[in-house]
């Protein structure tokens, strides 16, 4: 899905994702090329910098 478009005319072509504030090792993108599910991405460098931003 990376820098590619999704698809969605109404959202210029950018990808819905959803996030929760209190888990910041993963979020979720819709797959709307799919069936419309969810893909988790999960945090690649978790375990190299365990503060998101820092």
């Amino acid at each position: 899905m990376r820098r590619q478009v999704s698809g969605v005319v109404a959202k210029r072509g950018l990808w819905e994702v959803h996030r929760d504030p209190y888990d910041v090792s993963r979020v979720w993108v819709r797959n709307h090329r799919g069936n419309g599910e969810w893909v988790q991405a999960t945090w690649k460098y978790l375990n190299r910098a365990p503060v998101p931003f820092g």
